[in-house]
């Protein structure tokens, strides 16, 4: 994996990739400041993480969610409530939150809340890591601009 991290820095510090998140996620300390600022940033977002037991792609979005703080597992069918291995306790899916972000019954969904702006992504299907961090960076980004106004 450090090859990996290597490469990535070397081909975005050469123009050849775009570094999509505004960093690079290296060991190397000259980025140090911008990762700790985006990882503590992370955690003013909370994650709403709508699944049903059973489904497939709901296990996969469960497993990408593992790393990210405060994500929170609202379960949207009747019965004993599922527990996630590296997640929150699940709670049951109100039905307000259904109606709001998985009105069709499509799960799994994922809904990013910024409450510092009240300013909400949703995320439809299984999500790679990537894309997560990517529209979780881009909550951020909205709100340290308009905080710059």
């Amino acid at each position: 994996m450090a090859l990996v991290l290597q490469a990535q820095e070397e081909l975005v510090k050469e123009g050849k990739m775009k570094d999509r998140y505004g960093m690079v996620f290296s060991s190397n300390p000259e980025y140090a400041p911008l990762q700790k600022l985006y990882k503590d940033q992370l955690k003013t977002l909370t994650y709403f993480f709508i699944f049903k037991p059973g489904c497939h792609a709901c296990s996969g979005l469960a497993s990408n969610l593992k790393e990210f703080p405060n994500v929170i597992p609202l379960q949207a069918a009747e019965g004993k409530l599922h527990s996630w291995q590296g997640l929150a306790p699940t709670k049951k899916a109100s039905e307000d939150t259904l109606n709001d972000y998985a009105r069709d019954g499509t799960v799994p969904v994922l809904v990013i809340v910024d409450p510092y702006k009240n300013r909400v992504s949703r995320l439809v299907g299984k999500q790679s890591k990537e894309k997560i961090l990517e529209t979780s960076v881009n909550l951020l980004k909205l709100r340290m601009k308009e905080n710059r106004k």
